[in-house]
């Protein structure tokens, strides 16, 4: 990189720092293009050599996100496991916490999540050998992608309670053995969750049939 692209690269980092720095107390469509420069100390005409409005400074902040998941989360396995996925994936999210976080929450952008499965889904069909044409699938990827994300930035913005490697061991648990028998495994009395899940399973598809 030459002393030009630097300075280029300075600049527009700058302008994100700025933009981000003000998202954090106020929802994108109350910042300004005005607001951005005179935190970051330049004027207008710099920034729109960088951006085209404020919503594009939004946008190149989740691609750079989006890239460092294909980049560090599935890219480079040799021999991809879940588990070594979802570790990659725990270590990205809690190394940039602070931005995953605040775009997945209701003040966020409503689209992020989805952003991220469409990056993830085509990876994990290739790196596990998934076929394109089985809804079945389909679902259970956007079962275990929406879950994920959504207990993740749970545990990020609790103040993180669990170590790291711990709400990972969590979360590969759940998604590999199962809900049901991870609920039992810490149920403080001796009950049987699967049993109680399959009564109201049948007196919920009862009720459905008495309707019909």
């Amino acid at each position: 990189m030459n002393k030009y692209e630097k300075m280029t690269a300075h600049t527009r980092q700058k302008l994100v720092t700025s933009f981000w720095s003000i998202y954090q107390d106020h929802r994108i469509e109350q910042i300004t293009v005005k607001a951005i420069t005179e935190l970051a100390g330049y004027n207008r005409g710099t920034f729109y050599k960088y951006f085209k409005d404020v919503y594009d400074v939004l946008d190149f902040v989740e691609r750079e996100l989006l890239e460092l998941i294909e980049k560090n989360v599935i890219s480079g396995l040799k021999n991809p496991t879940y588990e070594k996925l979802m570790s990659n994936m725990t270590q990205v999210y809690d190394q940039h916490g602070s931005y995953f976080s605040l775009l997945l929450s209701e003040r966020g952008d409503p689209y992020f999540a989805s952003k991220i499965k469409s990056t993830l889904r085509p990876l994990l069909r290739q790196a596990f050998a998934l076929p394109d044409n089985d809804i079945r699938i389909d679902y259970a990827l956007e079962f275990a992608l929406s879950g994920y994300l959504s207990t993740i930035t749970y545990w990020y913005q609790n103040g993180r309670s669990l170590p790291i490697q711990e709400i990972g061991d969590l979360l590969s648990s759940i998604l590999l053995g199962g809900l049901v028998s991870e609920l039992e495994k810490h149920a403080q009395a001796e009950t049987n969750i699967s049993l109680i899940v399959k009564h109201i399973w049948d007196h919920s598809s009862q009720s459905s049939a008495k309707k019909v």
